[in-house]
């Protein structure tokens, strides 16, 4: 009688376990769908900036057309305007980046959705979207094979090692030079300075 009992046990916690699996995928596919739903957000935001951009250079055309002075004040207020507004997507822009790396260091964590701290790591994936929507820092680590080395931002959009004797075959002057497409998704580097 009593291996009936523990087997009829084993089997309801083979059972939870299995259960728990299988919630666990489901939510990381809900997870998943959200990071989509984001980038989709983020392409939006990124037209609409593309937009405002297009009619910030279009008044600045015809700023220098313009005859008197309630035209230039008209124009510029407009710009103004519109600068406010550039600040305001790109403030949008930089927090849905936030919510798609938690998200997806919520998948990687098994579901636990952290605040992102200056501890926390990106991929060098995770790195080219934020800069593709501006947002750049100053200086990072890159580790790679226990060994960590640090690139700094040139404004030219380039992070180059900030110690050229720390340059070897794994380690290039350029960051986007140590990844392969196989890499670009782990996430081993590390926000030093913003």
């Amino acid at each position: 009688m009593k291996t009936k009992k523990k087997s009829s046990i084993e089997v309801s916690k083979n059972s939870e376990n299995e259960d728990i699996k299988l919630s666990n995928r489901i939510i990381d596919l809900f997870i998943w769908y959200q990071i989509e739903d984001s980038n989709a957000w983020l392409r939006v935001l990124e037209s609409q900036v593309k937009f405002l951009e297009e009619r910030r250079k279009q008044l600045f055309d015809n700023l220098d057309m313009c005859l008197f002075k309630f035209q230039k004040k008209k124009i510029n207020e407009e710009l103004e305007q519109i600068e406010k507004e550039l600040f305001k997507q790109y403030k949008k822009i930089g927090e849905e980046v936030d919510i798609m790396n938690k998200l997806k260091s919520a998948i990687s964590n098994n579901d636990d959705i952290k605040e992102v701290d200056d501890d926390t790591l990106l991929s060098y994936y995770d790195l080219l979207t934020y800069l593709k929507f501006g947002i750049t820092f100053k200086k990072v680590s890159y580790k790679k094979f226990n060994r960590e080395v640090i690139y700094f931002y040139d404004d030219e959009g380039n992070y180059i090692i900030e110690n050229q004797n720390d340059k070897d075959n794994v380690f290039d002057t350029y960051l986007s030079e140590c990844e392969s497409d196989n890499t670009k998704f782990d996430r081993n580097i590390k926000i030093l300075e913003k």
